[in-house]
């Protein structure tokens, strides 16, 4: 940190907590639902579906690469669509790492704020499960699922929009992914890459 003001702002999934710890649980009753809608066996797709997003991320189609490997069917528009409905209101717990705690307490004077991709309920309540709003005001909190996915990174949009909520002269954007990093250079913040809150 430089004496310069900063403000740390940082994006959710990956980045101040290990985002696999929401998928496995979320994924308990996405594999519940397919197995009902297919007559799969549902530890098969569970599994598929862990190893899916494990080895391609959560830009791809896991959903359909899951169940389409387990099935050898193509995953139906309605049958998706109650997936991703489940998987949004899935019941989960997460929790902080001790050192991305510690590194909150020790800024806990320097204004935050968290600039996220993806549904806005999710996403805030993630935001409550985690609890950081001990830390992170809550109208601190912009996510690309509030404003339209036009503006989901590295639209730098949702960055002005911290600019004008804090005022600072200097931002500290913290990202574990290439498209953060391209998010951060558009809206000017400086770029620290970490995971889980250890700088890589």
């Amino acid at each position: 940190m430089s004496d310069q003001t900063e403000a740390l702002v940082f994006d959710l999934d990956g980045t101040l907590y290990d985002e696999y710890d929401f998928i496995r649980q979320a994924y308990l009753s996405v594999s519940k639902v397919m197995a009902e809608g297919s007559g799969s066996d549902e530890d098969r797709l569970y599994e598929s579906l862990c190893r899916m997003w494990l080895q391609n991320g959560s830009s791809a189609p896991v959903f359909q690469m899951a169940y389409s490997e387990v099935t050898g069917l193509s995953l139906g528009d309605l049958l998706l669509k109650k997936c991703v409905e489940v998987f949004r209101n899935a019941d989960f717990e997460l929790s902080l790492s001790p050192h991305v705690i510690d590194l909150l307490e020790a800024s806990k004077d320097q204004p935050k704020a968290i600039v996220t991709d993806g549904n806005s309920s999710l996403q805030r309540k993630k935001y409550l499960k985690l609890k950081l709003d001990r830390w992170i005001d809550e109208e601190h909190i912009f996510i690309s699922g509030d404003y339209g996915k036009k503006y989901s990174k590295p639209d730098p949009y949702m960055g002005e929009l911290v600019k004008q909520k804090i005022e600072a002269d200097r931002y500290l954007y913290y990202g574990d992914r290439d498209i953060d990093e391209e998010f951060a250079r558009r809206v000017g913040f400086d770029f620290i890459r970490v995971r889980n809150m250890i700088a890589v």
